[in-house]
């Protein structure tokens, strides 16, 4: 199962872990591709699925690299290092969400790390 626009759960390559609820995510986020690529929970990770490049959806999860992928034009993304790219035409980091736990719960803990959406060519 790869994630899709709107989805707000953790995934673990293709298995679905812990979901997160709409209060954990605040109301006006832009849709969000999270990731887990490791046993805790500081190795869950959020990013936006909006790609820097051309605005079109990140929705490719490669597993065996721990990467997400953009199918458009093929940018890759670390989301272990705040979205860096990896490669491809993506000009940017593909922005996170930072994570918390609280009270036992995977929260949002701040905004964004950097403006959502795209470059214009």
């Amino acid at each position: 199962m790869r994630p899709q626009p709107g989805d707000q759960l953790v995934r673990d390559g293709d298995e679905t872990k812990t979901p997160l609820t709409p209060a954990d995510i605040v109301a006006d986020v832009k849709p969000l591709v999270v990731v887990r690529v490791g046993a805790g929970d500081d190795q869950v990770f959020a990013n936006t699925i909006i790609c820097t490049h051309d605005g079109c959806d990140v929705t490719e999860w490669l597993g065996d690299e721990h990467m997400l992928s953009c199918p458009c034009h093929y940018s890759k993304f670390d989301p272990k290092d705040g979205g860096r790219v990896i490669s491809g035409p993506a000009p940017r980091a593909l922005p996170s969400l930072p994570l918390t736990v609280a009270d036992g719960r995977l929260v949002v803990a701040r905004l964004f790390t950097s403006r959502v959406g795209f470059e214009s060519q």
